[in-house]
């Protein structure tokens, strides 16, 4: 069986949650690693995880969002199935 994801936790209402399918590392991510990557220290803070090129499938959605929530815009367009 895949790795266990607890389901029973409340999902924040900007966040899905994605069956990983494929993932990248490129160069980017090797260089941010190396500490070579200025912005990533500065705006992101370590640790930092390489490979935020995926693709997936939507497995889950916030239960709670507000349709006139302008801060929910986004997560709106998302559904369960959904290829990403």
């Amino acid at each position: 069986p895949p790795p266990y994801t607890p389901s029973n936790f409340a999902l924040p209402k900007d966040c899905v949650v994605v069956k990983n399918e494929a993932f990248s590392v490129n160069y980017a991510d090797c260089t941010i690693r190396w500490g070579l990557y200025e912005s990533a220290k500065k705006f992101v803070g370590w640790p930092i995880v390489p490979g935020f090129d995926v693709a997936g499938t939507v497995e889950r959605v916030p239960d709670d969002t507000d349709d006139n929530d302008s801060t929910d815009v986004d997560r709106r367009k998302l559904e369960v199935g959904d290829r990403v």
